[in-house]
């Protein structure tokens, strides 16, 4: 029995029937986040009633994001957990920032996208990309009962 299941998605770029079919499986998820560049694709999707969403614009989210943060700050089960798209950080190029900011904050992860790339960079805080939605790949983190993360990328 897990606390929660979190489903974690990046860059979807308007392939918002992506959102639909994992939603619409049989797996249901106490909380959605959206780490950017598509992060609208979120209106266009029934959004179960208890689930909690979180979501932050990305680079290509300027124009199409208003009242959308860059980056937020949450308590989740427990964690503080820092998300942001990645580009204010160069994330393609390198993690160092996005781990210092974290690390800076006290959170305990930070979850990210924009390389398109899924990554789990375990150590505190740990980094998670779930990858870009638009190319099939997500996330999932489940919180089990005694308080432990498993973070798992999957594919469509």
């Amino acid at each position: 029995m897990s606390k929660a299941s979190i489903l974690v998605i990046s860059d979807s770029h308007g392939e918002y029937q992506k959102i639909e079919r994992i939603l619409s499986g049989d797996e249901k998820f106490s909380h959605i986040i959206h780490c950017g560049d598509g992060t609208r694709d979120i209106v266009n999707v029934d959004i179960p009633k208890d689930t909690v969403l979180f979501r932050v614009s990305g680079n290509v989210d300027i124009y199409s994001s208003y009242g959308v943060d860059e980056e937020i700050i949450e308590d989740i089960c427990g964690k503080t957990v820092y998300i942001t798209h990645g580009h204010i950080y160069n994330v393609k190029s390198t993690l160092a920032g996005i781990k210092r900011h974290a690390e800076n904050i006290g959170a305990q992860a930070a979850f990210f996208g924009h390389t398109h790339i899924p990554l789990l960079s375990e150590g505190e805080p740990l980094l998670f990309n779930p990858g870009a939605l638009s190319l099939d790949s997500y996330g999932v983190v489940t919180v089990e009962d005694s308080g432990d993360w498993k973070f798992e990328h999957r594919r469509l």
